[in-house]
């Protein structure tokens, strides 16, 4: 049976520590389903858009692959989409979760003859697996959460700041790894201008709910956890114009910006160095990207 022996080969490469368990298979599921929720929950604590999740564009390995029209965003859209071909918004940043779930459904339903001869039980047992991915999500996306924010894991107020803050940035569309990014300085001690000035040339209701979110924000981390900020708030992320702008001048067989942007990305939550530092910088309004394309 060929996917008996694809099962296998994928257990001895990725999951050999399953290899001896009483249903493999089934404990072979299990652990792609935990992977892919981990997976997605770290690609929404940067603002990451994959842009093509269809099931061949992801891996039983848990590992981000064939993602051609991906995207970080900038403006905070919790519906943002950059792909062609994706009008639809289908792979939207808000429905990563639910589509990677979907996905291992399809995964499931080519696995059921290895769970059990009986299809019945065999569904049973897919769909307990399953139902594993959202609980694993969602604690991924909390724990993530609380460190982008500095909270102690597990406390107490934490599922209400994190409520907040997406609501927070839904409301007033601030750059998203900005927002982070000036929380955490504000954490280390800064002063609080650079994160207001992300909401200056918006409205005042807009400002006041800035204002509102940092002084709760102050209160829910009391004594926020600077290094978990720093260790999940990036400061250089691939931006999409920088992208472009690298990707236009290696066309015409100039590699600087390519070189440049890729060192800078090898070490995304290092203070960057004087020459690098406009990369952390949003694009201008001549230089936002709309749509990225599945050679990009």
């Amino acid at each position: 049976m060929l996917t008996k022996a694809l099962a296998d080969s994928c257990i001895a490469r990725n999951y050999p520590e399953i290899a001896g368990a009483a249903e493999p298979y089934l404990a072979f599921y299990h652990a792609v389903v935990a992977r892919q929720a981990r997976l997605i929950a770290q690609w929404m604590q940067v603002g990451f858009i994959h842009g093509v999740m269809n099931t061949d564009n992801m891996s039983v390995a848990g590992e981000t692959i064939d993602f051609g029209p991906c995207a970080f965003m900038d403006s905070f859209s919790s519906r943002q989409t950059f792909s062609s071909i994706d009008a639809a918004g289908r792979y939207a940043f808000n429905q990563q979760g639910p589509i990677g779930a979907w996905n291992l459904a399809r995964l499931a339903e080519t696995l059921l003859p290895l769970f059990d001869e009986d299809r019945a039980r065999a569904l049973e047992l897919a769909q307990a697996a399953l139902e594993s991915f959202s609980t694993i999500y969602k604690a991924a996306m909390a724990q993530n959460m609380a460190r982008k924010l500095g909270l102690p894991q597990g406390g107490e107020q934490n599922e209400a700041a994190i409520a907040r803050v997406w609501q927070v940035l839904q409301k007033t569309k601030p750059d998203f790894t900005l927002f982070f990014r000036h929380l955490t300085q504000v954490a280390s001690g800064a002063e609080e201008k650079a994160f207001l000035e992300l909401f200056a040339e918006k409205s005042e209701d807009i400002q006041a709910e800035a204002a509102a979110f940092l002084a709760d924000w102050r209160v829910w981390a009391d004594k926020p956890d600077l290094a978990a900020m720093r260790g999940a708030n990036p400061i250089i992320i691939a931006r999409n114009h920088r992208v472009e702008q690298a990707l236009e001048s290696a066309n015409h067989g100039d590699l600087r910006l390519l070189h440049r942007l890729c060192d800078a990305l090898a070490h995304p939550f290092e203070e960057p160095s004087t020459e690098n530092g406009d990369l952390e910088n949003p694009p201008l309004p001549e230089e936002v990207v709309l749509e990225t394309y599945c050679n990009t």
